[in-house]
């Protein structure tokens, strides 16, 4: 059976984008690489969103710039510099496909929880989406 989300697990996922916005540069295959609910404010939409994804299914997403914001929350700066996109418009389609889980070691998550707090987290004042 194929694994699914779990809090602290590394989640990789394939991006495709299906109609490109001025200004991304992403190609069909860029990774979005993340721990899953670190978050000290809970998970994002796009994490409650992929909780019953297992590896190999695919999330399908119409986007726009003030959507992936709040849907990301505070993956969105992560997202954002991972892949180059950075601008959305109502006409872009993302395919999220879930390619691997692994245990990340002790020392990834706590880096991966201070670049969330680095980049703001839930204080409403880094443009993350998250407020």
């Amino acid at each position: 059976m194929a694994e699914q989300a779990k809090a602290l697990q590394k989640l990789i996922f394939n991006i495709e984008v299906q109609s490109e916005g001025a200004g991304n540069t992403a190609a069909a295959g860029q990774q979005f690489t993340f721990i899953y609910g670190i978050a000290p404010g809970g998970l994002s939409d796009f994490e409650i969103a992929i909780s019953d994804l297992r590896v190999g299914e695919t999330l399908d997403l119409a986007v726009s710039e003030i959507n992936m914001k709040t849907y990301l929350a505070h993956l969105f700066l992560i997202f954002r510099k991972q892949t180059g996109l950075v601008e959305f418009n109502g006409s872009m389609r993302l395919l999220f496909r879930f390619c691997e889980t692994s245990t990340p070691a002790a020392k990834e998550v706590v880096s991966a929880i201070a670049e969330v707090q680095k980049m703001g987290g839930c204080s409403g004042s880094c443009d993350c989406g998250c407020h």
